[in-house]
């Protein structure tokens, strides 16, 4: 973990208050083992729920429900790794077994991560190798594109006011779905939230509706306060049974952009809008010169660079100037993909089956579909939980 500043390490005091945030709030521990510097296992595991028990003041988080292959590791020194209102906390311990149930103890000294280990933390680099009969292999990189972060389920987000209205028409057509303007009111209680609005039976629901927490629940606007009142009273006019509020709120008028869908919406359909919104989003984009990948028959690659604009634990989104992008429909190719996991780069092999191939004359941008075909189930749970936020269950 190298030396920290002595600035970084939390007083006594503040660690007893994280120990109290631990044991009552539901909070993600990343538990990484290592060996010689490198990751050779990572649990994702959540305080305050059935299995993990974090008791105050000693500060013991106990796992009392069998957590697959973590007892390998008895024994064993863990990097625990997790945030709070984004504050990034670190700590070292054994995992030990008492009286047979696993624990790792807080020790008295807990770290603040640095800025630098925080941003760490988001960083992804990833290699799409193409195998070519009778030669070497040759790989392009795929880089992370700064409008488009990745690891951010609110991808209908980061449409900019250039691109917004094209971005959602295309959106539009992709879904079959509807453009139309909702309440202003109603648009930034979405924003501010990072939710989509969804109805059943003309009413928001009381749980999820999905297996990622996406959607508005009732308890969250049925609290009494004027702005909820006001949003709550635009409801009855907004009758299909998603609305998704496209780029930020408008600096005028009393209405925001959204797509909306009726009928029945499946957990699918919602994966499908989140990373069609990050390819509209791409294949709009007008004030910068797509990435470029070329192979000619030599086997000479070209401004050697795919754009990576979006990642889960399904798939990658690769996008590229249509003149020169080299992937094709129904092609396995075969991707590497390096992400940051606590302290530690966790390196994923997959290959990866290219569905569909999206593109935007007006721009010169493509995107393919990358389907994962060979991903490792401990692999797919990593990924789920850095995208979605939430533990893979």
């Amino acid at each position: 973990m190298g030396s920290w500043p002595v600035t970084n390490v939390l007083s006594l005091i503040e660690r007893d208050i994280i120990i109290s945030l631990l044991t009552a709030e539901h909070i993600i521990l990343h538990i990484v083992f290592t060996q010689k510097n490198q990751e050779t296992a990572t649990f994702r595991v959540e305080t305050g729920v059935e299995g993990v028990r974090v008791s105050a003041p000693e500060g013991i988080i106990k796992f009392t429900k069998t957590i697959p292959q973590l007892d390998l590791y008895e024994g064993k020194n863990a990097v625990v790794v997790f945030y709070f209102k984004k504050l990034g906390l670190t700590f070292t311990a054994p995992l030990q077994k008492f009286e047979n149930t696993l624990e790792i103890v807080v020790p008295q000294t807990v770290m603040r991560l640095s800025e630098e280990e925080k941003n760490a933390e988001r960083q992804v680099m990833a290699r799409l190798f193409f195998a070519i009969s009778g030669k070497a292999d040759v790989s392009i990189p795929c880089v992370p594109n700064r409008r488009l972060p990745l690891f951010q389920v609110e991808t209908w987000q980061y449409f900019s006011n250039k691109n917004a209205d094209e971005g959602a028409k295309l959106l539009g057509v992709y879904l079959g779905a509807h453009i139309c303007q909702i309440p202003i009111t109603v648009f930034e209680g979405l924003y501010s939230s990072g939710r989509l609005l969804y109805k059943s039976q003309g009413k928001l629901p009381t749980k999820s509706p999905f297996p990622i927490d996406l959607c508005v629940l009732e308890h969250e606007w049925n609290d009494g306060t004027a702005e909820h009142i006001r949003m709550l009273r635009e409801l009855p006019g907004l009758n299909r049974t998603l609305y998704m509020p496209i780029g930020r709120p408008p600096t005028q008028g009393d209405g925001g952009l959204a797509v909306a869908l009726g009928g029945s919406i499946t957990q699918e359909k919602i994966e499908e809008l989140i990373y069609l919104s990050a390819v509209c989003n791409y294949l709009t984009l007008t004030d910068e010169a797509p990435a470029a990948a070329t192979i000619d028959p030599a086997m000479e690659i070209e401004q050697r660079q795919f754009s990576l604009i979006f990642l889960s634990d399904k798939l990658a989104v690769l996008g590229g100037n249509s003149d020169s992008f080299p992937l094709v429909k129904n092609q396995e190719y075969a991707l590497q993909i390096v992400c940051r996991s606590g302290l530690m780069n966790r390196a994923i092999y997959t290959t990866c089956f290219i569905s569909d191939i999206f593109f935007l004359r007006q721009t010169q941008r493509s995107c393919a579909l990358a389907l994962f075909t060979g991903l490792k189930a401990e692999d797919r749970r990593f990924l789920f939980e850095k995208q979605y936020g939430s533990v893979f269950r």
